[in-house]
């Protein structure tokens, strides 16, 4: 199974051939399927993924992890480039507005709803956990143990009637079922790291997880030191052997105290391939 970053916020040293954006994109292959996860916040990701050599076109599916633009700005762009493949996604996608009040003034983070409504023929719409693919589960986060990031009191949307605390019932993960374990992709985990692995192992019925791979959403601010802490202590303690490869919304000061605390993180930038 080989992961490569098609594009995150950053770039390696000395890297010239690729671009790095406020966002994430991820190219998937395993022994079945071939599946771009998320879009980035533009078309940057398909410039990436030709630099590095990779052939979109040949993907099996795309699959959209949640309704904010730094993950599906750049959906109308796959479906320009990329003919006949279905994009799967929350249903609640199509329907909410999301809002981050973040950095001061309300913007709207949500996805190019033209470019969803055009293409609507091939959008696969998901609620609740399901399989999808040999090996390949999409998995809604409904464990609420343990806590879920800071971060998450800056968002909300628009559910149609009303605008609210996000509760990211619209944040899907995918789950992959290996020889060695489960393999987690969560490109935000606003849900929760932990609270998603939780629900991967429900879901499928697999104990071990062999790696988790995605952003923490843990966000420079008064919280982020002491709740990176709190998770590298139950990472410690629930899931000491779990390998993570995080990047994009993990902050800088989350990244040093959690390579300082888990013998078992890695961090990627755009261009990295991870091989599980």
């Amino acid at each position: 199974m080989t992961i490569t970053i098609l594009i995150d916020n950053a770039l390696p040293l000395n890297e010239n051939n690729l671009v790095a954006e406020h966002g994430l994109s991820l190219y998937i292959k395993t022994d079945n399927n071939e599946i771009l996860c998320d879009t980035g916040a533009s078309g940057r990701f398909l410039d990436n993924a030709k630099s590095i050599g990779l052939d979109i076109e040949k993907s099996h599916f795309a699959f959209i992890s949640h309704g904010h633009n730094d993950h599906c700005g750049g959906i109308g762009n796959f479906f320009e480039a990329v003919t006949l493949k279905n994009v799967y996604m929350h249903k609640d996608i199509l329907t909410e507005q999301y809002y981050s009040s973040r950095k001061g003034a309300v913007r709207n983070i949500s996805c190019n709803n033209d470019a969803l409504t055009r293409h609507i023929n091939r959008i696969v719409t998901i609620e609740g956990s399901q399989q999808i693919a040999k090996d390949a589960f999409a998995i809604q986060c409904k464990e609420e143990k343990f806590t879920k990031p800071y971060g998450n009191r800056f968002l909300t949307k628009n559910n149609g009637e009303k605008v609210v605390f996000d509760n990211f019932t619209h944040e899907l993960s995918l789950c992959f079922t290996t020889p060695q374990g489960l393999v987690i992709i969560s490109p935000c985990s606003h849900c929760g790291v932990i609270n998603i692995m939780e629900e991967c192992r429900k879901v499928t019925g697999r104990d071990k997880i062999h790696a988790f791979i995605g952003g923490f959403h843990f966000v420079e601010g008064e919280k982020c030191i002491d709740e990176t802490e709190c998770f590298a202590n139950d990472i410690t303690k629930y899931y000491p052997d779990t390998i993570f490869y995080t990047g994009h919304c993990t902050c800088d000061t989350a990244k040093e105290i959690l390579a300082k605390r888990l013998e078992n993180i890695r961090f990627f930038t755009t261009g990295t391939i991870i091989e599980i």
